[in-house]
């Protein structure tokens, strides 16, 4: 019995120390034609809000790892190239409060994290040809959860809505 106590305590303290994250993308601009593309280039535009380095680092980081980053499974979805440029700038970001995140245990919404990050996919002769409105949420952990939450959802649909409509 005490075995089952201990481990029920370890799993339970490890889920809540999980941050309860989110994300979503708007499409904005549907492509109009088939592009298949080799090559991408990630290409940050000026931000219309104020963001830590350190998250814009880790934000461009996470992209270009899940573009151009494989795994033993698979290849890497792109090479680094200039097929498709992936234009992107921050247009919302609210790092919120992981200590309110923690003490409201993500009721209400009280320190959530946010960040929304507009995204353009530029063909080789500098056409638009698609835009997104990606969006990361962090609400809720035992710890609060950390903004990374929401950094990596807003990734996450970045990468795969190119994954989708242009490999």
């Amino acid at each position: 019995m005490k075995k089952i106590t201990s481990l029920g305590l370890i799993v339970g303290f490890s889920l809540m120390c999980i941050g309860c994250t989110s994300g979503r993308t708007m499409v904005m601009n549907v492509p109009t034609e088939r592009v298949k593309a080799i090559s991408a280039a990630v290409v940050e535009d000026q931000p219309t809000v104020s963001v830590p380095s350190e998250v814009s680092n880790l934000f461009r980081d996470k992209v270009e790892s899940g573009l151009f980053g494989g795994d033993k499974d698979s290849p890497p979805a792109f090479s680094k190239g200039t097929d498709l440029k992936i234009q992107y700038r921050f247009i919302q970001y609210t790092g919120g409060s992981q200590f309110k995140r923690w003490l409201a245990g993500g009721i209400g919404g009280y320190g959530e994290g946010v960040m929304t990050v507009d995204v353009r996919f530029v063909n080789s002769a500098g056409k638009e040809i698609s835009r997104i409105q990606s969006e990361g949420k962090i609400g809720a952990g035992v710890f609060g959860g950390a903004i990374d939450g929401a950094v990596e959802k807003c990734v996450e649909e970045i990468v795969l809505y190119a994954k989708q409509n242009f490999r």
